[in-house]
């Protein structure tokens, strides 16, 4: 079914899917090491702060495992159902669509934090997710899971250090 709506689990090429992976990776990184660390570093949440600033050892872990169920419900689930629906009703799904359908389902799940911080939120939280969605559509549900999930293993530690250091 998947294959039918230009979606996957597996790369197509594992050389490619590699060099998005890891792309996907360094990318999400950086942008949020500049959002949180410079761009909005006085105006974050103290729980957000206290969260990213408690010990790595439990807490990365539970984000992985967090990174994969995130990928599964609004990647596998929600993200394939948006672009069934897309297909049912225009009969095709082109780029447009496939932005739209990440888009979407990235919003089910974060809008409780557009309202609160919007701009932040549309930032860390939505266009970040659209890159796994990107990634799931280009590059099939595995490749969003591991970028997801590998990301954390970056940006924890970068969060927690610059975080510590910086007030």
């Amino acid at each position: 079914m998947l294959g039918k709506l230009g979606l996957g689990l597996l790369p197509r090429d594992i050389r490619s899917g590699a060099v998005a992976v890891v792309s996907a990776v360094l990318g999400v990184t950086g942008f949020i090491a500049m959002l949180d660390l410079l761009i909005f570093r006085d105006r974050l949440p103290a729980d957000y702060v206290a969260f990213f600033t408690s010990p790595l050892g439990d807490r990365m872990l539970v984000m992985c495992i967090r990174a994969l169920g995130e990928e599964v419900i609004y990647r596998l689930l929600y993200m394939t159902a948006i672009v069934a629906a897309i297909k049912l009703v225009r009969g095709r799904v082109g780029p447009v669509g496939y932005g739209l359908a990440a888009v979407a389902a990235q919003m089910i799940g974060v809008w409780p934090s557009l309202v609160q911080e919007p701009f932040h939120a549309s930032l860390r939280y939505l266009a970040v997710g659209a890159v796994w969605g990107w990634l799931y559509w280009r590059q099939g549900w595995f490749a969003a899971a591991a970028g997801h999930g590998l990301s954390h293993l970056l940006i924890d530690p970068m969060l927690l250090i610059g975080l510590t250091h910086t007030r």
